[in-house]
């Protein structure tokens, strides 16, 4: 693998990378290993299977973007390069097995915001804003209603139930539910300047995303979610937008922590981190990431895991 940097100072942080023939075909091999153990078939014959299921443009596809994440990761961090969500990627040549394949791989920046990481922080409840109350009555008052009310049917003649938009606002007592979410709030309302445009919108992209997968795996469409819950495309999409705005600044506040505190994420912190995600799995959970390239999944789980207990150890008064 050869890597070339052209300005390391750049934003977004790009780099090329090149991958010569016998490293394709290693990688190619591993994307068909793995190809092999989620379609429960032997490596022996899964290339001649996937062409049953797949077009040869399909299979073609899925190795690119294979590759091209797991080298793009591997890339990325023997730079050293700490950067927020997922690495993107773009071919600059054309992949064929057995030849030399450029592609180039990015990655968004922590951004450079200012954190008060200094002054203690209280336990003890915020003052709810004086518009909760009024808030928290009609969140009520809906409830009552979706209780009283069935929802619509769906086409299959079931209920439409579809995932749960949180609102927003968060009361007092959901943001201190723990130390930790007290903690993690705080940092996020100290944080202090302008979140990028592309950080912000690829949140959105991916909290989107996520609210869809979500409503596919129910069962439901957009519209049959809408119209169950009786929201506007208007009220789903600032919803999304909110969910994904308070995530992402929280993320940047505990990872300007975990950066100017100078932390570091052990092995003990990663295996947490995996088992949180799956419980009795943690093996193949961490080979699934390894073989997509979404190590950075984990790795990104854990420092924050780690910039928060420091916050809640050295920040958080009695």
């Amino acid at each position: 693998m050869e890597i070339s940097v052209f300005d390391e100072n750049a934003v977004p942080f790009s780099a090329d990378v090149a991958l010569d023939a016998e490293e394709v075909d290693m990688l190619v091999a591993d994307a068909y290993a793995r190809l092999a153990r989620v379609l429960k078939r032997p490596e022996s014959d899964v290339r001649s299977y996937a062409h049953q299921l797949m077009t040869a443009r399909e299979i073609q596809t899925f190795l690119e973007e294979t590759i091209m994440a797991r080298s793009g990761e591997r890339a990325l961090s023997k730079l050293g390069i700490f950067f927020m969500g997922a690495p993107g990627t773009d071919a600059r040549s054309e992949f064929s097995e057995h030849a030399p394949f450029l592609f180039r791989v990015t990655s968004r920046p922590l951004p450079a915001m200012q954190l008060d990481m200094e002054t203690p922080i209280a336990r003890r409840r915020r003052k709810k804003p004086r518009h909760a109350d009024r808030q928290q009555a009609d969140a009520r008052r809906t409830a009552e209603e979706a209780v009283e009310e069935p929802a619509a049917p769906a086409p299959n003649g079931s209920a439409a139930q579809g995932p749960k938009i949180a609102p927003p606002y968060k009361s007092a007592e959901q943001q201190s539910g723990s130390d930790e979410e007290f903690v993690a709030e705080t940092l996020r309302a100290r944080l202090n300047g302008t979140i990028p445009e592309m950080l912000l919108r690829d949140a959105v992209a991916r909290k989107k995303e996520e609210f869809l997968f979500e409503l596919g795996e129910k069962g439901i469409t957009y519209r049959e979610y809408r119209i169950a819950h009786g929201v506007k495309p208007q009220d789903v999409q600032d919803a999304l937008y909110d969910e994904a705005f308070d995530e992402l600044s929280r993320d940047i506040a505990l990872d300007t922590v975990f950066a100017k505190q100078n932390l570091a994420v052990s092995h003990d912190d990663e295996s947490a981190i995996l088992t949180d995600m799956a419980p009795g799995r943690e093996e193949s959970l961490l080979a699934e990431l390894d073989a997509t390239g979404k190590r950075w999944m984990l790795e990104q789980k854990a420092r924050r895991s780690v910039a928060l207990r420091w916050a809640v150890e050295h920040l958080l008064a009695e």
